[in-house]
């Protein structure tokens, strides 16, 4: 369960502009609403979730005035919360060469200079072909794309 109330806050604080604060009531309602039982009955496991957040500095949690409710607020390291929740990439199919799949991965494209010296070779007679994959090479670079993909692309079209 105390994994279960991490989830929701994260949820709940994420959709929040960072100068707004999650209320207990409010968090008391998602509880409600997605489990169907009454916060009232997990709040040791509540406790928990919430003290191991605070120790991480992903949240702080304020007591109102009449000590009664609290409110919840993003802390420092709130990022770190977020990055871990969001760690799920659901792929069905997925046909390509040179395919970068997650978060902060690296791709290295490794092209031989014998490959690209092959490549001009096989273009530098057909002028029609050079016009084409020219064009191709120049729409495929306006795309941000630098320069080891966009070789690999120019051996990929020639190939």
């Amino acid at each position: 369960m105390k994994n279960t109330f991490k989830k929701l806050i994260s949820k709940k604080l994420e959709a929040l502009p960072d100068n707004k604060a999650l209320m207990s009531w409010d968090l008391q309602i998602a509880f409600q609403n997605a489990s169907g039982e009454e916060l009232s009955d997990y709040l040791p496991e509540l406790q928990e979730a919430v003290d191991e957040l605070e120790k991480r500095k992903q949240i702080r949690v304020e007591m109102l005035q009449n000590n009664s409710s609290f409110r919840i607020v993003k802390g420092l390291q709130f990022d770190e919360l977020i990055s871990n929740s969001n760690n799920q990439i659901n792929i069905s199919a997925l046909t390509a060469e040179n395919v970068q799949v997650g978060n902060k991965n690296i791709m290295n494209i490794g092209v031989s200079s014998e490959e690209f010296i092959e490549a001009l070779k096989a273009i530098s007679n057909d002028t029609d072909k050079s016009k084409t994959v020219i064009g191709e090479l120049t729409d495929y670079a306006k795309k941000g794309v630098g320069l080891a993909e966009t070789i690999s692309k120019f051996i990929a079209l020639v190939g």
